[in-house]
């Protein structure tokens, strides 16, 4: 007959409190995870000698107030992303550790 054991040990009582605290640790793992996949994604494509063009923009060519408000916002999202993407190999390896770690923890 079966007990409620495995060979890891009991199982969880369903809708204990250890077993939201289970759940909870798995949903944050997953999340890590999406974050570091996404930002793979969305960082390691960009290249900074775009960035940089982008930074050295002149408002002068924008022909209406909301391309200057554009350019604008881009040129401070540009600065933030800039130092993350310079180095190409430490965000991969981050990203990718990240990832893996997450994933692995699951």
């Amino acid at each position: 007959a079966f007990d409620g054991t495995c060979s890891l040990g009991p199982f969880l009582e369903l809708g204990s409190t250890e077993w939201w605290v289970c759940i909870g640790l798995a949903v944050l793992c997953l999340a890590f995870a999406w974050l570091a996949a996404g930002l793979t994604m969305g960082l390691v494509p960009l290249e900074p000698d775009k960035i940089r063009s982008l930074l050295t923009a002149d408002e002068a060519y924008t022909r209406t107030i909301e391309e200057r408000d554009r350019l604008r916002e881009q040129k401070a999202q540009g600065k933030r992303v800039l130092p993350l993407i310079l180095d190409h190999n430490r965000l991969l390896v981050t990203l990718l550790l990240t990832n893996a770690l997450a994933s692995q923890t699951l």
